[in-house]
């Protein structure tokens, strides 16, 4: 074989490789020219209004297959919200029973140590003396005993 038809033989792969080296410059500039076109484009973007739910999903590019797939896990996020809040409310109920519980037995404390001096006070040994003699019974006198003493051993 002569050197030209070794050559003709390498020439066409060569030439795939260069048109695939060539293929790939022009994607690479057509990607390119994409982007700045995007770029460009974008503030025009934010004048468009979505008005309706249809164009809300193309802008999401959302469509009902995405909904039937995701419904498991929107029903769990609805069920888990529903159960934090009926939580929430149970807490709550339960924190103002627990402070009424607490404000009734202070209440009730301050009842029983109000009762208890008044008690106190009515039973004490001055004032039954007072009581008996205002009634008129004089059987009754005070002592002038102590009723016991006590030592202290030195």
């Amino acid at each position: 074989m002569s050197k030209k038809e070794d050559k003709k033989i390498q020439n066409p792969e060569e030439e795939e490789i260069q048109s695939l080296q060539q293929k790939e410059q022009a994607k690479e500039e057509s990607s390119g020219q994409q982007l700045l076109n995007s770029l460009l484009t974008e503030g025009e973007d934010e004048d468009q209004q979505i008005k309706g739910w249809k164009d809300l999903t193309k802008v999401l590019s959302i469509d009902g297959q995405w909904f039937r797939r995701q419904i498991w896990v929107i029903l769990i996020i609805v069920l888990g919200i529903i159960v934090y809040i009926t939580n929430r409310y149970q807490a709550q109920s339960e924190i103002i029973l627990e402070e009424n519980l607490r404000d009734s037995l202070k209440d009730m404390k301050f009842r029983s140590l109000t009762r208890s001096s008044e008690l106190t006070l009515k039973c004490r040994q001055s004032k039954l003396e007072e009581q008996l003699r205002a009634n008129g019974d004089s059987s009754l006198a005070p002592s002038t005993e102590a009723p016991f003493y006590i030592y202290r051993n030195k």
